[in-house]
């Protein structure tokens, strides 16, 4: 959570894993959802694996979930807030 806002992220939401985070603002005591986010990359990439609000700035982490039992350093993708 940052100030007002707070990003929920959804890493297997999607029938393909490829995940969604939705990032929503407190106004008036209550939570409204200002932007959903879908992944940008097909298949099963966990999109949303850890989320990070800093600044004006939304950082979302993937893993490539493909391949079971491997480590991959997988994605960090970087979002300006509206």
């Amino acid at each position: 959570m940052s100030g007002e806002e707070f990003a929920i992220s959804k890493p297997e939401e999607r029938p393909d894993n490829a995940g969604t985070v939705y990032l929503y603002k407190v106004i008036e005591e209550k939570a409204e959802l200002r932007q959903r986010i879908n992944s940008p990359m097909s298949g099963r990439t966990r999109f949303g694996e850890s989320v990070n609000l800093s600044g004006d700035f939304l950082y979302i982490t993937s893993i490539d979930s493909a391949a079971p039992y491997t480590f991959s350093a997988g994605y960090t993708l970087r979002y300006s807030r509206i």
